[in-house]
């Protein structure tokens, strides 16, 4: 049986908040008070992501959440800025969910 990959993730962290974004899947992002609590709230956060990736046509790994690698660590500069510059760096195409944000609209649009 074949380990794994590691789901990769980036840090970028602010004086009182650390954000955790999974490297290959924008959106997956959480923050929290340290490094530790921001993965746990990533990991958590999970079940809700799951479905999104899903109607994208994408599914995760069934063990996304079990396992983190730190690709990278950002110095933070506030909360907006912090999420603002890690949604700009995750989305840049050619993203896998980013390619398939327009299969979501359309499905969205088609369920009204």
């Amino acid at each position: 049986m074949t380990a794994q990959p590691a789901t990769g993730v980036i840090f970028e962290i602010g004086r009182k908040r650390v954000f955790a974004s999974a490297v290959d899947w924008p959106g997956w992002c959480r923050s929290g008070r340290g490094e530790e609590q921001a993965l746990e709230a990533l990991a958590a956060y999970l079940p809700r992501y799951a479905p999104v990736a899903r109607r994208c046509g994408l599914e995760l790994p069934p063990a996304a959440a079990g396992a983190f690698a730190i690709v990278e660590r950002l110095p933070g500069s506030g909360v907006t800025a912090g999420a603002g510059r890690l949604a700009g760096a995750l989305c840049r195409p050619p993203h896998r969910l980013a390619r398939a944000r327009p299969r979501l609209g359309d499905r969205g649009q088609s369920d009204a």
